[in-house]
């Protein structure tokens, strides 16, 4: 009877650790997807590009009234609805230019792209950078 016990318990503890090597691994490539943070002027050499960049704004939908970037889509980050519409409306073929505010939320929304099979670059400092450096605007 405590052969069987033993025995149990070690196949338990096989199948246990072998979960947690599985879980490892997947870590371990979710790790190697490297979101490129690009500075204003960096970003703006990028999306100069409107044939093989699309421009993803991903503040609300008052932000981007106020002012956006030139040619920028929006999509809001904060939406339940952000990777639906993003699989809508985003071709994986082109590389991705996301922003937002502040970096914070574009950071964020460029790793769940690149997790679901985007190119994505993310523009540090967000608007706030972009308005600061002096670079092209929109104001409707």
């Amino acid at each position: 009877m405590k052969r069987i016990i033993i025995f149990l318990a070690l196949l338990g503890l096989a199948f246990s650790l072998n979960s947690c090597k599985h879980k490892q691994q997947e870590q371990t490539v979710k790790k190697e997807v490297t979101l490129q943070r690009l500075n204003p002027d960096e970003f703006e050499k990028l999306i100069s590009d409107t044939l093989n960049v699309v421009l993803l704004d991903v503040r609300t939908l008052q932000e981007y009234k106020e002012s956006h970037m030139k040619h920028a889509i929006q999509i809001d980050f904060r939406e339940d609805s952000f990777v639906d519409d993003c699989l809508k409306k985003l071709s994986r073929d082109k590389q991705i230019a996301v922003y937002c505010r502040s970096g914070f939320c574009s950071n964020s929304a460029a790793k769940i792209l690149l997790e679901n099979g985007f190119n994505a670059v993310d523009l540090m400092g967000g608007y706030t950078e972009w308005v600061k450096a002096g670079k092209e605007i929109v104001s409707e």
